[in-house]
């Protein structure tokens, strides 16, 4: 039996968003899952996401209710 992928942490994973987004000031919300290249990597990316709110680590904005989700 193969083993699985190796996943990277929520806090891995929060200090490269973090990285990311000190590059610039804002950016999309589908931008951050770019990388995500699995199914797991997407969980782990937007749990990362979920923990940066809970921390107030970044702000995230929509405009409209169908409009394009922005994170600061």
């Amino acid at each position: 039996m193969p083993l699985p992928p190796e996943q990277v942490s929520i806090e891995t994973r929060i200090e490269q968003l973090l990285e990311r987004l000190s590059e610039t000031e804002a950016c999309g919300f589908v931008d951050l899952f770019q990388d995500a290249a699995t199914r797991g990597d997407m969980i782990v990316t937007f749990l990362a996401l979920l923990e940066m709110i809970r921390l107030k680590l970044i702000r995230v904005f929509q405009s409209g209710h169908v409009g394009a989700i922005r994170i600061y």
